[in-house]
């Protein structure tokens, strides 16, 4: 687990264009390379995306699950059991939704039937 203090050093990287996710890690160099080792994305195709800070403080509303900021996921995250450590992707916005989704969204879809 990582102490309160290193907490504090974490910020929170948008990656993509229209459509992108929020990376939460110690760098935007390393929120970078994960992103695309992860995406399974070439260095070339990375060339097309945008990386920029996102505030840790901005509350979105999280379909099927409630609004929160990153830095209330990360709290959550490093409670779960299956937590290994960061970088992580809190949550992601495609441009044809209002609202962003992360694994509350699929966890809950069966709630947004009713």
């Amino acid at each position: 687990m990582l102490k309160k203090k290193a907490v504090n050093e974490l910020s929170a990287y948008a990656i993509g264009d229209d459509n992108y996710e929020v990376v939460i890690s110690q760098s935007k160099k390393i929120a970078w390379y994960w992103f695309r080792d992860n995406a399974g994305y070439t260095n070339e195709q990375m060339k097309n995306f945008k990386i920029w800070i996102f505030d840790m403080e901005k509350r979105v509303y999280i379909k099927n699950y409630k609004e929160a900021s990153a830095k209330e996921i990360i709290k959550e995250v490093q409670e779960l059991s299956s937590f290994s450590g960061f970088p992580i992707v809190v949550f992601e916005k495609r441009s044809d939704q209002e609202y962003f989704t992360n694994w509350y969204t699929s966890w809950n879809a069966k709630d947004s039937k009713s």
